[in-house]
C-alpha cells in the first residue's frame, strides 16, 4: 500500500502552486514525480475552467468548465461546472503509465466531487493501492476529514500534512518529509 502525504487548504490554486513548487525542490533533489494539478483559467468567453496539466510532460486536458449547460456525453455538472469524464479518464490513464517510474504522485484537487465517489475518486483509489509509492494529495481543507474518511487514509501510513497558508519553516519541513519518504 502507498504512504500518503496532504497540502489541505481552502484556495486550491494557492495549493496546486505550493504542489509545483514542491515538485520542483523534490526533482532538483532527485525525486521521480508524477501525477497531476489542475490550473484554473478563462476561456474566450469569460467562463472559469480548470484544465487538468500532467507533470511528467506537461500535457494539458479540458477538465471543467463554468456553466450550468445541458449534459451532453462524458459530462457532468457539479458545484456550477461542467466537467469532462474525458479528463478524469486521462487523469488516470497518467496515474498508471507514472507509476511505473514515479516515487511520488502528485493528485490534485481532491473535493466533494471525489468524496461523493466520483471525479478522480477512482484514480485515488488506485494510486493508494501501489506498493512502495508515496501519493501527495492536494484536498480543500473543509473535504479533508471526508476524504480521509471515504478513502481510508487512516488505515495506511501518512508522511505528513500541511495545511494552506503555512509558515516558510513548516514548508520546508513538510519537502524533507516527502524527500525522505522517497529515499532522497
Amino acid at each position: 500500500m502507498a504512504r500518503w502525504a496532504v497540502i489541505a487548504g481552502e484556495d486550491g490554486e494557492q495549493s496546486a502552486s505550493l504542489a509545483l513548487e514542491l515538485v520542483a525542490e523534490l526533482r532538483a533533489a532527485g525525486v521521480r514525480v508524477g501525477g497531476f494539478v489542475q490550473r484554473k483559467g478563462v476561456d474566450g468567453d469569460g467562463k472559469k475552467g480548470y484544465d487538468l496539466v500532467r507533470l511528467r510532460d506537461e500535457e494539458t486536458v479540458p477538465l471543467a468548465l463554468e456553466g450550468a449547460s445541458a449534459r451532453g456525453p462524458g459530462e457532468e455538472t457539479f458545484c456550477s461546472l461542467v466537467f469532462q469524464q474525458a479528463g478524469f479518464d486521462a487523469a488516470r490513464r497518467w496515474l498508471e503509465e507514472d507509476a511505473a517510474t514515479a516515487d511520488l504522485l502528485v493528485l490534485d484537487g481532491i473535493s466533494k466531487l471525489e468524496v461523493s465517489g466520483r471525479g478522480h475518486a477512482a484514480a485515488l483509489e488506485a494510486a493508494l493501492q501501489l506498493p512502495d509509492k508515496v501519493v501527495l494529495l492536494c484536498v480543500r481543507g473543509s473535504q479533508l476529514v471526508y476524504a480521509v474518511e471515504r478513502f481510508k487514509l487512516a488505515e495506511l501510513d501518512v508522511i505528513g500534512e500541511l495545511e494552506w497558508p503555512a509558515e516558510p519553516t513548516a514548508r520546508d519541513a513538510f519537502a524533507r518529509e516527502l524527500r525522505e519518504a522517497c529515499g532522497r
